[in-house]
């Protein structure tokens, strides 16, 4: 639920920040405070609602995370962080390719030096954090939402597809225990783009501090790179 809402809040506030190019690198502390009020409700809106209706008939091996007696309301609140998930993913989407257009069309021209910033800002940031919301391309890892997609939709498939509750177990390893792989996999996201940025930036300073023989030689590479 935190992992869900935070993805939520954040595209949220990325609506913000382009609806409000003008003022928003000037905005007030309770703006940011009530994005955080309602990331924190969310949270724990979605965990107490599985810790009071959590309930299991049966001792077992392993801490279950979909309870028998707490299916109806796991359910609809699965439901819930899914369409929210898929709201993101599309609000990220649509913001992209809004602020792409209006920085190529002439519509940015006629914008004060503060809002052209944001506008640049917006776009730089949505590129970076559009691809680990959708499907990161750090070493085959999934993404935030898609592990999450991924077991919400196995939690649905279980329930609608008619499984046999001996297999639920299965099931439940498997799919629903995947969401938790994105406290793992997210760093690791993280750590591998800004590694590679940090790259990309190294050799661009190595190349602006060359002088002499090395800048022709730094030249001499990069124009007959793609010869």
């Amino acid at each position: 639920s935190g992992s869900i809402s935070s993805l939520f809040v954040m595209s949220l506030e990325r609506l913000e920040a382009f609806v409000h190019l003008s003022t928003y690198e000037s905005s007030s502390v309770c703006a940011g405070a009530k994005l955080i009020g309602l990331h924190i409700f969310l949270t724990l809106f979605g965990v107490f609602t599985d810790t009071f209706k959590y309930d299991f008939p049966t001792r077992v091996a392993h801490c279950t995370v979909v309870s028998v007696a707490g299916q109806p309301y796991q359910t609809v609140l699965n439901g819930s962080f899914f369409l929210s998930a898929l709201f993101s993913i599309y609000l990220y989407t649509k913001l992209l390719k809004r602020n792409e257009y209006l920085q190529k069309s002439g519509e940015s021209q006629n914008m004060s030096l503060s809002e052209r910033y944001q506008l640049s800002e917006n776009t730089r940031v949505l590129r970076v954090l559009l691809p680990i919301v959708v499907f990161s391309k750090s070493y085959n890892f999934s993404s935030h939402t898609s592990i999450t997609i991924a077991g919400s939709s196995g939690f649905f498939y279980f329930e609608f597809g008619g499984f046999q509750k001996a297999y639920y177990p299965i099931f439940e390893v498997e799919m629903i225990n995947m969401v938790y792989l994105q406290g793992i996999a997210m760093p690791l996201i993280f750590l591998y783009r800004y590694k590679n940025k940090r790259r990309v930036e190294s050799v661009l300073f190595t190349a602006n501090a060359a002088t002499g023989e090395e800048l022709i030689a730094v030249y001499d590479r990069a124009i007959t790179k793609g010869w």
